[in-house]
């Protein structure tokens, strides 16, 4: 029930920032969500944007998933070059 609009609509993304601190989180993520869906997030200035950062690397989660976490899918959301 959780990713069900990320899943069900092409234009629907999603970012974990705020204070949702759940035990495997990014594992679920990575098998539940599309890999390019995902967007970093953080409430910044409310919340210290390195707790996200450390949640991304310490997830037990392949490394080109981190990376479009935290960098190509922005890329490619907001038609940046990288």
């Amino acid at each position: 029930v959780l990713f069900r609009s990320v899943n069900e609509y092409e234009n629907v993304y999603m970012d974990f920032g705020g204070d949702i601190y759940c035990y495997q989180y990014f594992e679920n993520m990575e098998r539940q969500v599309p890999e390019n869906r995902i967007l970093f997030g953080t409430d910044y200035p409310w919340m210290d944007l390195r707790s996200h950062l450390t949640r991304v690397f310490l997830a037990d989660i392949s490394t080109s998933f981190k990376r479009k976490i935290l960098r190509d899918n922005a890329l490619e959301v907001y038609k940046l070059e990288g």
